[in-house]
């Protein structure tokens, strides 16, 4: 049996999601990115 190879209706489908999850990637990443060092993390290794 050939390997039934997915119908254009499921891709239309997981298209749109899979771009949202990388959007929100991103958007984690940049959030990641911006709380890197922050005034408070700092504060708070200061005083363990």
């Amino acid at each position: 049996m050939k390997p039934i190879p997915p119908a254009p209706r499921v891709i239309a489908r997981t298209a749109p999601i899979a771009a949202h999850l990388e959007r929100h990637n991103s958007d984690i990443r940049n959030l990641l990115a911006l709380n890197a060092p922050t005034k408070e993390s700092v504060k708070r290794r200061g005083q363990i």
